[in-house]
């Protein structure tokens, strides 16, 4: 009757009505997949259908055949007290033409493959639904519709946040205060992989962030949202992860005397902006991740293994820039030179390159500068203080060792080849090179192979309905029947894969191959060798 009632009044077809339409007239069966998240699979039905019709398919009259005057409808149950009786209206019967419902039919098999990851998710966790797993896991389309109310609470705040400015620089407590119900003072890899991956499908991004090789959250450390735009990648490119590194140790050289000047300031920010080897999303993570530097208590953790890996040439670059930035506001005082020194000797340079860079800035060359504690070897300014600490303040008695420098000769040193611009050009077009040409060096090649446990050839494409990088993961897995969690994410950051959609792609093969999962659990990861030996079969 709905049917002939549209047609008669020349009215589209409601979305839920060619639902009822497929579901009841023409042998469609739900399956378990679907009955699982009926809600889920019904709106997703509505999405596509107005996307692809519009306001909604027509009905045909068929003119020959009308309704009947009166139906009659017989309850199995007593307790109704009867059959009821209907009256229709005087209308001709109607009905979706043959290729309209064999367009529909396309659409609900797409609708069940969409969500069959989320589906079978639901059957490991049944009180899912609405929590952050399960938003992740569902199209972009329908996540907002149906996020639990705490979920949704945490968007609201989150957008609350960046609604009238570019970035929000925050604590990492009162961001998890709104994440979790239940307080905690730090997140778990897994954890900080699903509040990164799900504030990205707001547009927003944050640093540190575990994609970009930041450290989980934690409650004590300072972090910044801000909003995302295009070229925002993932993983990172090779220019971006060098300029990460530049802009850490330029934050050590510029807060060695205990604040960043503002001249320091704006050298680097003119810096990220005027970095054209980096996309306009890169850019802005480096702004967002200099808010954050400038909040947080920077140290030498980690450098070391990272500089080791760049050529001479570089190295030379860098030290060049970090030298110029140290002496930007006039003065190098003997903190800066501490600091400077440190880091040349983790770029492998001796001190007398030091002071031959400093001497082109200054005419000096004298390297005495007083020692710092033994209680602290790490001369960094501390989170949240108004004022350096005791031991970056000038020492009030003994002649003092800052170099006061002529701010002419400096402004033509930044001018000349060995401006920051093209300092860091020399830097970023090193790295395109290395990218084209062979790598010849057995040292080089064995530390990459270090990176990639029994690193193998790609398999070619097509395996088991798999693209090449889920083949490559594929491969990767049955070398070994359990894998700590932190390895597997990073090995397939590398290949721009998000490891619990990957794993689930991956399962899904399996099941419908094997009829069993690939793998189980999650820290650490079991892989059912059997399996995945039959998958790459």
């Amino acid at each position: 009757m709905a049917l002939a009632t549209l047609a008669a009044q020349d009215q589209p077809l409601p979305a839920d009505w060619a639902l009822a339409e497929l579901m009841f007239t023409n042998d469609f069966k739900l399956n378990t997949s679907m009955l699982r998240c009926f809600p889920e699979w019904r709106a997703l039905f509505r999405h596509y259908y107005g996307q692809q019709f519009g306001p909604g398919l027509r009905p045909t009259a068929i003119a020959d055949q009308g309704l009947p005057p009166t139906v009659f409808y017989q309850p199995a149950s007593v307790s109704f007290g009867g059959a009821f009786e209907l009256s229709l209206p005087n209308i001709p019967r109607a009905k979706l033409a043959e290729d309209l419902v064999s367009q529909l039919t396309p659409l609900l098999e797409g609708c069940t493959q969409e969500l069959k990851s989320y589906s079978r998710w639901l059957t490991r966790n049944p009180r899912g639904q609405g929590s952050y797993g399960a938003i992740l896991l569902l199209p972009p389309a329908l996540a907002q519709s149906f996020e639990s109310p705490e979920v949704q609470s945490f968007r609201a705040w989150v957008q609350g946040c960046l609604q009238d400015q570019a970035w929000v620089v925050m604590s990492g407590r009162e961001l998890l205060d709104h994440w979790q119900t239940e307080s905690t003072t730090k997140l778990t890899k897994t954890e900080a992989t699903s509040l990164a991956q799900y504030l990205r499908r707001l547009g927003v991004g944050i640093e540190p962030d575990v994609y970009f090789g930041g450290k989980p959250l934690e409650a004590d450390s300072a972090l910044v949202l801000f909003a995302l735009t295009e070229g925002d990648s993932t993983p990172p490119s090779t220019t971006f992860t060098l300029a990460m590194l530049l802009l850490h140790l330029s934050m050590l050289v510029a807060t060695a005397d205990g604040e960043v000047t503002p001249q320091e300031l704006e050298r680097l920010e003119s810096y990220l902006v005027s970095t054209t080897h980096l996309l306009a999303g890169e850019r802005l993570r480096l702004q967002a991740h200099l808010q954050g530097l400038l909040h947080s208590k920077l140290s030498f953790r980690g450098l070391k293994s990272k500089l080791q890996t760049l050529e001479e040439a570089r190295k030379s670059a860098i030290a060049s820039f970090l030298v110029h930035l140290a002496g930007i506001d006039g003065e190098i005082n003997p903190s800066e030179i501490t600091i400077l020194k440190k880091l040349y000797a983790l770029l492998d340079l001796e001190e007398q390159t030091l002071s031959h860079h400093l001497q082109e800035i200054t005419g000096k060359a004298n390297l005495s500068a007083p020692s710092l504690p033994q209680s602290d070897p790490d001369p960094q300014p501390r989170l949240g203080s108004s004022r350096p600490p005791q031991y970056l303040q000038p020492q009030p008695t003994g002649p003092t060792l800052a170099f006061g420098l002529n701010l002419d000769l400096v402004n033509v040193k930044m001018t000349e080849s060995a401006t920051a611009s093209t300092l860091l050009a020399n830097v970023f077009e090193a790295t395109v090179v290395e990218a084209e040409e062979p790598d010849n060096n057995p040292q080089d090649h064995s530390q990459l192979q270090a990176t990639t446990p029994q690193a193998t050839q790609p398999l070619e494409p097509g395996l088991a309905g798999l693209d090449a990088a889920h083949t490559q993961l594929l491969q990767l897995l049955v070398q070994q029947p359990e894998w700590p969690r932190p390895e597997l994410v990073a090995q397939v950051l590398d290949s721009g894969l998000l490891l619990d959609g990957a794993l689930e792609i991956l399962n899904e093969v399996a099941f419908e191959c094997c009829e069993e999962a690939l793998t189980e659990g999650d820290d650490p990861i079991e892989v059912n060798l059997e399996v995945g030996q039959q998958l790459l079969s």
